[in-house]
């Protein structure tokens, strides 16, 4: 069945009407989800605050449009090839498990030349818009949530070791 799940983790494949679709619509929504836990927002926040399906669908779904995640390199390459608008494109669940277990290779700065439209990037456009991790011995998916750790404080509801549990307008710690 098509647009059966929620819109902002939906592949582009599952949205479109008689698009036949797989397994690897599992990996979009696993990429887009990963994304949501590292930069501790929602995906295209803009577009579901103001209500605004009809410029979801041209940009996400048409164009390809996707967040912009600033970190690891081997984060972002995962993240581009997971959410690729092609289901073709995308590797199966079994390779990003291989992906997330290697450790990274030497991370280097990414360019800074590249234009971001709107806090997006297109699909003609690179995912590699962040910097190194920070310090050495940072590998595989551990390696790139300490990095987003140390540049947050809070990744995946811990804070400090601490379970932290939001609450309607407010966090709240529990002991």
């Amino acid at each position: 069945t098509n647009k059966t799940g929620s819109l902002i983790l939906m592949a582009p494949e599952v949205f479109k009407q008689g698009e036949p679709y797989n397994q690897k619509a599992d990996v979009y929504s696993f990429a887009m989800l990963l994304w949501h836990m590292l930069a501790l927002e929602l995906p295209y926040l803009e577009f579901v605050s103001k209500k605004d399906r009809s410029s979801f669908e041209t940009n996400v779904m048409e164009r390809g449009k996707r967040p912009v995640l600033k970190g690891p390199k081997h984060i972002q390459m995962l993240l581009q090839r997971a959410w690729a608008q092609d289901y073709n494109k995308r590797p199966s669940m079994e390779e990003i498990c291989v992906m997330l277990e290697q450790p990274p290779e030497e991370e280097e700065e990414a360019p800074s030349s590249l234009e971001e439209e709107d806090g997006f990037v297109t699909k003609e456009e690179t995912a590699v818009v962040g910097t190194t991790t920070r310090g050495a011995g940072s590998s595989s998916l551990m390696g790139g949530l300490s990095y987003y750790c140390g540049l947050s404080g809070t990744v995946l509801g811990f804070s400090a070791g601490v379970p932290v549990v939001p609450t309607s307008s407010t966090e709240r710690t529990i002991t």
